[in-house]
């Protein structure tokens, strides 16, 4: 097989739907994968799988197959050999390698038959916008906790794009987003408390304060119906891109590769609940969004 061109990507823009040409297919335990000139699906991230692969079908000669799984593919420029998902070496920047997006699907078809057919890939639409509800609820969450945590710091330490203290980032150790939802979970470990200046007896102390600060906080920024936007450098996979959302007057910034609600307007209400482990060295997340 040659060299695949890196594949155009459009789940950032919520594209829902493409026409493609099949430019590369591999036989894969009695499947195929199969890559595509674009891709509207935004597929499971290799290095910080935080976001679920999406889920939808691929029309080929008229025959609807249905997505199993949709992964990150990497192809040598040199020698042509491929590298899949969690097994990928290849840094995001590194030159000499093409991101791919790998489409899992059940066919009689054989690989080699399969390329150069044309294709429609058509994403489920409702299972996409849970995820996009559930990702940026997952974003403003981090926000607000960051601002509710900002008393709790001895020195000065990295901002978020608000001018906060940023917990979020220095402090989680996995993030989940499903339907609706995130579970976001934070280390209060001596890193944290001893060189970054964290003050985290005080602050588990008053938790439910914490908590409150929050949910307040998500109140007045849904109340705004601000717009959300993706910004990104390029139209690959391993471009950089960047949700934004105005907030407090200021624009909010993170980087981020999954997909994401268009509007503030998109939710009724989120609110988030806050558990800690029973050795006080995991303080969990749970972030909840109701769609408007």
């Amino acid at each position: 097989m040659t060299v695949i061109a890196p594949t155009t990507v459009t789940f950032f823009q919520n594209s829902l739907n493409e026409k493609s040409k099949i430019l590369g297919a591999i036989d894969w335990d009695g499947k195929v994968l199969i890559i595509c000139e674009q891709s509207p699906f935004h597929p499971v991230d290799h290095i910080w799988p935080d976001q679920p692969a999406d889920k939808g079908e691929i029309v080929i000669n008229d025959h609807c197959y249905t997505l199993e799984d949709c992964i990150v593919v990497t192809q040598s420029q040199d020698d042509e050999h491929f590298e899949f998902g969690s097994e990928i070496t290849a840094k995001r920047f590194d030159e000499g390698w093409n991101y791919l997006v790998g489409h899992l699907i059940s066919t009689d078809i054989t690989a080699d038959h399969l390329i150069g057919k044309a294709a429609e890939l058509k994403v489920d639409e409702n299972y996409r916008n849970a995820l996009n509800l559930g990702h940026s609820a997952c974003h403003l969450s981090a926000l607000a906790l960051n601002q509710a945590m900002e008393l709790y710091w001895k020195r000065e330490v990295t901002e978020d794009s608000l001018g906060h203290p940023d917990f979020d980032k220095m402090a989680i150790s996995d993030s989940k987003v499903t339907e609706f939802k995130s579970r976001d979970e934070y280390r209060i470990g001596k890193s944290l408390k001893r060189k970054q200046g964290f003050k985290a007896a005080e602050a588990l102390e008053q938790l439910e304060n914490v908590q409150a600060l929050i949910n307040q906080t998500l109140e007045s920024w849904v109340a705004t119906g601000e717009s959300i936007t993706m910004i990104a450098d390029g139209n690959k996979l391993n471009d950089t891109k960047r949700w934004q959302c105005r907030l407090n007057d200021k624009q909010a910034e993170i980087f981020c590769g999954g997909s994401h609600a268009v509007s503030l307007k998109d939710y009724q209400a989120i609110t988030v609940k806050l558990q800690l482990s029973d050795d006080q060295g995991t303080l969990t997340m749970c972030t909840t969004a109701t769609p408007a």
